[in-house]
């Protein structure tokens, strides 16, 4: 869950699960120092208990994250950089722009026959801009369905899911973590754990908090 994540906070590289036998004979999966790893006298960091420390992240993750004030930041957030992706997205405004063009044209025509100016091209004008409303309105549809806009609700709903759930569920945890962990460094005496709070089109916001260090595995 966190391989691709975590850092030796010691040393900078990254750290890499694998498995060893205790001498019980019973197997435990770790993290290890990927510089450790290969040259033991490379780096002093400990190896780290593979479930128990992804179970301490979850926590953290838990506690640092998904509280009502954050959740409340974190929806506000999302909702303001999809209303400004929305906003930006040029070619929707550019099919907007054709509507609005295409309704007044539409409309100058309506007057036109309001006032007794009734003749076939007209007529045939109408029916032009009419089929090109129908096709520009499906064109904006869809725009809409590709990237739909956000509700505050809608967000913070989608957050109860994650404060809500159980970190003893590997599955859930595994989703946690994925979402919102960006990066971990850790060492014997602290843990900096890094989250995506959000992060659309080249927009982003982090947090970084910092806790305890991990005991290291002993077996």
């Amino acid at each position: 869950m966190l391989a691709l994540k975590g850092y030796c906070k010691n040393c900078g590289t990254p750290l890499i699960a694998e498995t060893g036998t205790s001498h019980t004979g019973a197997k435990h999966c770790y993290y290890k120092c990927s510089a450790r790893k290969k040259d033991s006298r490379a780096c002093d960091a400990p190896a780290w208990r593979k479930e128990a420390f992804e179970h301490l992240v979850a926590q953290h993750t838990m506690e640092d994250v998904l509280v009502e004030d954050r959740m409340n930041y974190i929806a506000e957030q999302m909702v303001r950089i999809r209303t400004k992706e929305i906003a930006d997205d040029t070619d929707q405004t550019y099919v907007k722009k054709a509507l609005a063009e295409n309704k007044r044209k539409a409309q100058n025509i309506v007057r036109a026959i309001e006032n007794g100016l009734m003749s076939d091209d007209l007529n045939d004008r109408f029916s032009a801009l009419s089929e090109e409303r129908a096709d520009l309105e499906a064109r904006l549809a869809l725009t809409t369905i590709q990237r739909p806009p956000l509700m505050f609700a809608q967000v913070m709903f989608w957050l109860r899911q994650f404060s809500e759930g159980d970190i003893a569920d590997t599955d859930f945890r595994r989703h946690l973590l994925g979402t919102f962990v960006s990066r971990i460094d850790v060492s014997r005496d602290e843990i900096i754990v890094t989250y995506n709070l959000t992060e659309n089109s080249g927009s982003h916001t982090s947090l970084q908090m910092k806790h305890a260090g991990f005991e290291p595995a002993t077996t």
